[in-house]
């Protein structure tokens, strides 16, 4: 069976079957750190956050939600190779939000570190 026999669903039927497994894998060598993980945050306690990848760019979306960034948003982004990114703040109810310079740091395969500038630093542990 040659390529110009395939029907062109299969090739689209293929190309959403690998997609999501390419898209979102980071390159050789570079820490995959995909997944839930949880940290202690000052103001509210332990939360979860889920990090997706693609390629160097990692961003943390909250899973469990607090007084100032709730549940569904953003909570940092950043480059795994720099350690360059921008983390979300706010004030209570979510109001003014806005994204201040910050800093990822790998520690481990299973233990993260963001900085929101000068004001906030949390430790993660990896959940999965």
């Amino acid at each position: 069976m040659s390529l110009l026999s395939i029907p062109r669903w299969g090739f689209l039927l293929l190309f959403l079957v690998l997609l999501p497994a390419c898209a979102g894998s980071p390159p050789d060598g570079m820490p995959d750190l995909r997944g839930q993980w949880i940290g202690e945050y000052p103001c509210c306690g332990v939360e979860t956050i889920e990090v997706s990848q693609r390629g160097h760019r990692v961003q943390a979306t909250k899973v469990t939600g607090d007084d100032y960034v709730p549940a569904g948003e953003v909570t940092w982004r950043a480059s795994v190779e720099s350690g360059e990114g921008e983390g979300q703040i706010a004030d209570k109810g979510f109001a003014n939000a806005r994204f201040i310079a910050g800093t990822l740091t790998v520690l481990d395969h299973d233990t993260i570190q963001f900085e929101w500038g000068q004001s906030l630093t949390v430790i993660y542990s990896r959940v999965d």
